[in-house]
Formats: C-alpha cells, sequence, structure tokens
C-alpha cells in the first residue's frame, strides 16, 4: 500500500481520480505513456474467471488505498 500512496503523490493527476471512473483511467495514470497493455488472453472460462477475479481483487486493493487516502485529508 506504501508504493501506491507514493505513487499518487508523485503523480498529482491521480488524486483527481474518483473511485467510480473507468477501468481504462487507472492504467493510463499508473504506469508510463509508452507502455502498451495488451488484451488478455485465455484458454477457457475458468482461466477467464481467474484472471477476473485477480483483476477484481487489485481494484478493490486500490479503491480501498484511495478511500484511506481520502478520508485522511
Amino acid at each position: 500500500m506504501r508504493q501506491l500512496e507514493n505513487d499518487l503523490f508523485e503523480n498529482r493527476e491521480l488524486m483527481e481520480v474518483r473511485l467510480g471512473s473507468p477501468w481504462s483511467d487507472y492504467p493510463r495514470l499508473l504506469i508510463e505513456a509508452s507502455k502498451r497493455i495488451k488484451k488478455p488472453v485465455y484458454k477457457s472460462y475458468e482461466e477467464l474467471e481467474e484472471i477476473l477475479k485477480e483483476a477484481f481483487l487489485l481494484y478493490e486493493d486500490l479503491k480501498f488505498g484511495l478511500i484511506n487516502l481520502y478520508n485522511e485529508q
């Protein structure tokens, strides 16, 4: 979580992101603009389900990190 806080304060644009922003906004703000995010490739729906579970867990971590930062202000 400490890395998220450091990233947020280094990139002031992130401070303007509100919870509920579109998924596509977060990668654009959290990684270098020169990096390209490829579409996921999966072999089965079971594998897709695991990918989505992990993605939603990451999103929840980000969401709670942002909630905590906004509550501290």
